[in-house]
């Protein structure tokens, strides 16, 4: 049921269109912001941080075979580009790029290396959800794990409508329709 509530809010939001996506985007951040903040204060006194030590122990190996996953963290500046010939004349991206991609960087920072501080790198990389698990097993945050399921959640709605109204632009821009609208249905 939350599946099919997710899904019609971001289909709503890229019926909107870009402007209103990027707005909703703008008024969920604030709110994303605070509760990984919220969620990193909360965690810390049960983290461990010598267990992020020392870098590069077994060689650049394991550190590029780590990153690989996470480029696709910012499959989003690939999205945008892409939607570059669609906004306005004299709107540049490059700065923007820029920003986005230290913005990510530090608001990953804390999910990508907050379970290894709390569990360790082999237990942490043999977990599905390492960052639940750090809101389920800290001490402070036993009865916290909806404030887990909305950074969960909240992240990925950005990313989803963005991703589907690139999806829904691309098809229409292949298949000669002028309106995107017509196949958010058929897309999704």
């Amino acid at each position: 049921m939350l599946g099919l509530f997710f899904l019609a809010a971001c289909v709503y939001t890229t019926a909107a269109g870009l402007q209103n996506l990027a707005r909703a985007n703008a008024i969920l951040l604030p709110f994303l912001i605070t509760a990984g903040i919220l969620a990193w204060v909360f965690t810390n006194p049960d983290k461990d941080y010598q267990l992020i030590l020392p870098f590069l122990e077994r060689g650049i190996s394991p550190v590029i075979q780590g990153a690989l996953p996470l480029v696709g963290l910012l499959g989003e500046l690939v999205v945008v580009g892409m939607l570059q010939p669609f906004l306005k004349k004299g709107t540049i991206l490059y700065k923007t790029h820029l920003t986005a991609v230290l913005v990510i960087g530090l608001l990953f920072i804390g999910p990508l290396t907050g379970p290894i501080a709390m569990f360790g790198e082999r237990a942490a990389a043999r977990m599905d959800y390492p960052t639940f698990a750090e809101f389920k097993f800290s001490v402070l945050m036993v009865n916290f794990q909806s404030l887990a399921v909305f950074l969960w959640l909240g992240g990925s709605f950005g990313r989803i409508s963005l991703y589907y109204y690139a999806a829904n632009l691309s098809c229409s821009q292949t298949l000669g329709i002028k309106n995107y609208k017509k196949l958010l249905l058929p897309v999704g």
